[in-house]
């Protein structure tokens, strides 16, 4: 959270021009592709933690974190990438119906939630036009294999992997098979396809496994969720990485590509590990 917080910082003062052109910066607000992806995605999930943390803290290190939850938030409304835009709501609905008491409440915190995402659409002009460049990419996206955009991309990959799983939609073809029928099924040169994966897990997975590799990450997503829930308070950020991972394998291959995998799995298993009872901790004797 403190990283994801400086992080927020640095995009705040590279919006004010108060940043030095630096090669330090290279692997964060200077990313490119899947990189830049990742830190907005790690941005939006450090806001919520921050919060959670902050609201639960003595009065001293509250205000720290809700600092370093403002700050992530803010650098998340500053890059350019709608996956940690479209994430932030989700996590804070998450948030909201597992910590939140009384019917009331949570309804309450809901309608802040939704009124907070609409404010934001409209009068933050990062998420406002990355969110309306969106729209429109869809709106005037055509099915052949000259897109450009990058929400036209992505629909045009999961149409045409579709068709792949359709082919074998139960062992699927192979792993590491979809980057040789994805090169028989594009024009060459194209931007398609560059492509390396279809920028979903899910479809990826059904496309290399088949419908039985699918149902098997479908479990692993609902076994971790189910834990972290069965958790209370404790398995709160279990809950919210898990939330995430399964997010943001609508839109990348949250396995394939390290960038999203190595954090997040490795955030996800020390989650878990936090969220355990002490005596079950390993080191610890139990009476």
């Amino acid at each position: 959270m403190l990283a994801s917080a400086i992080v927020g910082l640095l995009f705040v003062l590279a919006a004010a021009d108060l940043l030095p052109a630096a090669p330090l910066w290279r692997t964060t607000i200077d990313a490119e592709g899947n990189q830049r992806i990742a830190t907005s995605i790690l941005l939006a999930l450090a806001a919520t933690l921050a919060l959670q943390t902050g609201l639960q803290a003595a009065a001293a290190p509250r205000a720290f974190w809700l600092l370093a939850a403002v700050s992530c938030a803010a650098g998340l409304a500053l890059q350019d990438r709608r996956s940690g835009m479209l994430l932030l709501p989700l996590l804070l609905v998450a948030w909201t119906l597992v910590r939140q008491p009384g019917a009331w409440r949570r309804l309450g915190l809901l309608v802040a939630i939704v009124l907070a995402a609409l404010a934001a659409s409209q009068f933050a002009d990062g998420v406002r036009g990355r969110l309306a460049e969106g729209v429109a990419e869809l709106r005037q996206y055509k099915a052949d294999d000259h897109v450009a955009t990058s929400w036209g991309q992505r629909l045009r990959m999961w149409q045409l992997t579709g068709a792949m799983v359709q082919e074998r939609p139960l062992a699927g073809h192979g792993v590491a098979s979809w980057r040789g029928l994805w090169q028989e099924r594009v024009t060459p040169g194209t931007a398609l396809a560059a492509h390396s994966t279809p920028h979903n897990e899910y479809l990826l997975l059904a496309q290399q496994a088949g419908g039985i590799g699918a149902a098997l990450w479908l479990w692993l997503l609902a076994e971790g969720l189910r834990q972290a829930a069965i958790r209370g308070a404790a398995g709160l950020p279990s809950l919210l990485v898990w939330t995430t991972i399964a997010w943001t394998g609508l839109f990348n291959a949250v396995l394939r590509d390290t960038k999203f995998s190595l954090p997040l799995i490795l955030l996800a298993a020390l989650a878990l590990a936090a969220s355990r009872p002490d005596d079950n901790r390993i080191g610890r004797q139990t009476p």
